[in-house]
């Protein structure tokens, strides 16, 4: 993955939307371009109000309360170009249409060497600092993290366009129902069983780098989990899913 600029980690949120947009999109710096505007408003009021008659006492304060003005409407501008929680269109990174659930995605905060989108993941886990805190480590990663709770609507959006997907994460401990949990990963498997899985769970004693849950995941990680074990995690299971002729 390349490694580049941090851009932006606040997550936004998704209704069931699908558009084809990069990640990560450069926006202008409004703050900054309202400070650079004072300077040139100074030059140009101060003389103004000069040769209008006003005396340099008088003239001073009002420029300065113009240059406050010039600030003040350059950021509203700013805020109002800002892509609200929402307007999630501008961040998501898949090439095709697809119908998602109710989700919250970090954009990668890299950007591709080779141009393409950045590769997206499916993080099907309860929103919590645990959740987050993955996702946020994925963007900066060069990843978009795609997180939400729906465990059938996101696995069905995965299947329905599988290539769009680098890889899956699965929090076992969704839901009080284990069962469930498994029998619907034995579907998805089955149905598609290109994509890696990477499980978590607070259940096991330890890491499993081994591919003993292969029915499932490719590999399995104990909660909580820090930056290196996850990608430590990650190359496991990718390494188990080439392994089983998975990619």
């Amino acid at each position: 993955m390349p490694h580049s600029q941090r851009i932006y980690l606040a997550p936004t949120t998704t209704s069931g939307f699908s558009k084809n947009h990069e990640a990560g999109k450069k926006r202008p710096n409004f703050a900054f371009i309202a400070v650079l505007l004072t300077g040139p408003t100074a030059l140009i009021v101060l003389p103004v109000f000069l040769l209008s008659g006003y005396t340099l006492v008088q003239s001073v304060p009002i420029t300065i309360l113009v240059q406050f003005a010039v600030f003040l409407g350059v950021l509203g501008i700013g805020l109002c170009r800002s892509p609200g929680v929402a307007k999630t269109h501008e961040t998501a990174t898949l090439t095709q249409d697809v119908n998602l659930p109710d989700c919250k995605i970090w954009p990668a905060c890299t950007d591709n060497e080779d141009g393409h989108p950045p590769p997206c993941v499916a993080l099907i886990a309860s929103a919590g600092n645990q959740s987050r805190q993955i996702a946020v480590d994925l963007a900066q990663q060069g990843y978009s993290a795609y997180q939400t709770q729906d465990a059938d609507a996101m696995l069905k959006a995965v299947l329905a366009c599988a290539p769009e997907w680098d890889f899956l994460i699965f929090d076992l401990d969704l839901t009080d129902d284990l069962d469930q949990c498994v029998d619907e990963l034995v579907a998805f498997r089955k149905a598609c069983p290109k994509i890696p899985i990477l499980l978590l769970s607070g259940s096991v004693q330890q890491d499993e780098f081994s591919d003993h849950r292969r029915a499932i995941g490719d590999a399995t990680l104990r909660k909580p989990i820090a930056r290196n074990r996850l990608f430590t995690g990650i190359e496991a299971m990718r390494e188990n899913s080439a392994a089983r002729g998975g990619i």
